[in-house]
């Protein structure tokens, strides 16, 4: 799953997972990227650090309230250097995200 609110990123990110034989879900928010893990239970989210309805931060715990073992990759630019630093400090980050997800090729 890839949840951006920048289309244009959300759909490189999805056609690249796409190309290497992933089904890819999307969603354009952090309310809908929820929704959306809660009914499918991807593999693997690929979540933007910011955006305006809600930020990743925030949203990855959400995501870790619905399933304590959901893998959740951050996505960012280089230009957000403290959200990437809280991202990184986040006690229920996940450091081995890429772990078990290449089995079921759904992300």
């Amino acid at each position: 799953m890839t949840v951006d609110d920048d289309a244009f990123a959300r759909m490189l990110c999805a056609r690249m997972l796409y190309e290497i034989g992933y089904k890819v879900i999307e969603a354009s928010n952090s309310p809908g990227g929820i929704e959306k893990y809660e009914a499918t239970r991807s593999d693997a989210v690929l979540l933007d650090i910011t955006m305006p309805d809600m930020g990743g931060i925030e949203t990855m715990g959400k995501l870790l309230e619905v399933d304590s073992t959901a893998k959740v990759i951050m996505v960012t630019d280089v230009e957000q250097r403290e959200e990437v630093v809280k991202a990184l400090r986040c006690p229920q980050r996940l450091g081995t995200a890429l772990n078990g997800i290449i089995d079921g090729r759904t992300c």
